[in-house]
């Protein structure tokens, strides 16, 4: 028992927290401009350095969703139901970018970000058939 609660605990870290804080990190250094507390700008804290459009827009949504999947697998993870949520929130995350190509909600629309969620869904899908996988061998030898 002790194993498996370390195992959550380091799985927690590495594929929920870890990308959150990547995520606001990239946006505190690089686009602290689009940030609001209290309908406050927070203070500008923007490095020189400028990395590519990728790194500043695409990247945090993709460690967003990656983090929200994993999170959603750990609470669902032997419910066939997890497949639901995953779907459901990977479609609701591309929704957003069709409501801004519609202007329905404020952003601006990338086909990137598309690409970022439906890479999210699929390297946390791979990962998760992976466990499944091998849960499976370990149940059929012991």
């Amino acid at each position: 028992m002790y194993f498996i609660m370390n195992y959550q605990r380091m799985y927690l870290l590495l594929h929920v927290i870890v990308p959150l804080c990547l995520g606001m990190t990239v946006y505190i250094l690089w686009r602290s401009e689009d940030l609001y507390i209290l309908q406050q700008p927070i203070s500008s804290t923007k490095l020189d350095y400028k990395p590519s459009n990728l790194l500043v827009y695409t990247l945090p949504d993709f460690l967003w969703l990656y983090a929200l999947l994993h999170s959603i697998r750990l609470i669902w993870q032997a419910d066939k139901r997890v497949w639901f949520w995953l779907i459901l929130c990977t479609l609701l995350s591309i929704g957003t970018e069709i409501l801004q190509l519609q202007d329905y909600i404020p952003g601006t629309f990338d086909y990137y970000d598309i690409a970022a969620y439906l890479m999210a869904f699929l390297i946390v899908s791979i990962h998760i058939l992976i466990l499944q996988f091998k849960l499976r061998q370990y149940e059929n030898t012991h």
